[in-house]
C-alpha cells in the first residue's frame, strides 16, 4: 500500500492551520479567564491574574463556565474539520499509521524533503528521524533502545482500528495494520544496525 505524497503535503498545510487556530482559540480563552480573574480581583501572589478557577461563588462560576462553553466547540472544530477532510480524501491505513503520533519535528523534516520534489521513502525517513531525535536529546544507549521498543509497541494500531471502525473480522484491514507496523519496525531496526546502536 502506498502513501500519497500529495496527501501528506496537503495534510501538513491543513494540520498547521488547525494548530494555529487551536492556539489562537486557547490564547483567547486564557485572556478571557485572566480578565475574569482581574474583574473579581483574584490575583496571584506576584500580582498577575492567572487563568485557573478561583471560586465557586455563583456569579464568578457562571462567568467562568460561560467562557468554557464558548471555548469548547471553537477548540474542537478544527480537529473535527481535519478529521472530516482526511475521511473525504479516503485516507489509507498506511497514511493514518504514518501520521499517527508523528512528532512536529519529524513531520517538518519530512515535509522539507518532500518539497524538494525528490523521492522520499517516508516510512524509512520517519524511522531515521525518530532515532536521530533520540540521539540529539543526548539519551544514552539504554534509553534509546527502551524508547525505540516503546515506539515499536505504541498504540497506533488501536487508534487506527478506532478511526476506521475496524472489527476483528476485517482481516484485510488488520493485515494492512500489521504490514505497516512490520515495515516500520524493520526500518527502525535498520537504522539501529546502520548506526551500530546494538
Amino acid at each position: 500500500m502506498q502513501i500519497r505524497v500529495d496527501f501528506i503535503k496537503e495534510y501538513g498545510i491543513r494540520d498547521q492551520k488547525y494548530k494555529d487556530k487551536m492556539r489562537e482559540t486557547l490564547e483567547e480563552r486564557n485572556r478571557r479567564f485572566s480578565q475574569l480573574n482581574k474583574k473579581f480581583n483574584f490575583s496571584e501572589t506576584d500580582g498577575t491574574f492567572s487563568i485557573g478557577r478561583k471560586s465557586y461563588e455563583p456569579e464568578y462560576s457562571e462567568s467562568y463556565e460561560a467562557i468554557e462553553i464558548w471555548f469548547r466547540p471553537l477548540y474542537d472544530s478544527p480537529a473535527l474539520d481535519l478529521d472530516s477532510w482526511m475521511r473525504s480524501q479516503t485516507i489509507t491505513i498506511y497514511e493514518f499509521m504514518f501520521l499517527d503520533n508523528i512528532t512536529l519535528h519529524n513531520f517538518e523534516k519530512i515535509l522539507e524533503l518532500l518539497n524538494q520534489d525528490k523521492y522520499v521513502d517516508l516510512i524509512q525517513t520517519r524511522a531515521e528521524n525518530v532515532v536521530q531525535k533520540l540521539i540529539e536529546k543526548g539519551e544514552n544507549l539504554e534509553e534509546i533502545i527502551r524508547s525505540l521498543d516503546f515506539e515499536k509497541n505504541s498504540f497506533d494500531d488501536f487508534r487506527c482500528k478506532k478511526f476506521f471502525d475496524i472489527k476483528f473480522w476485517d482481516v484485510s484491514k488488520l493485515m494492512e495494520i500489521r504490514s505497516y507496523k512490520s515495515r516500520y519496525n524493520r526500518c527502525l531496526d535498520k537504522v539501529v544496525r546502520t548506526r551500530k546502536l546494538r
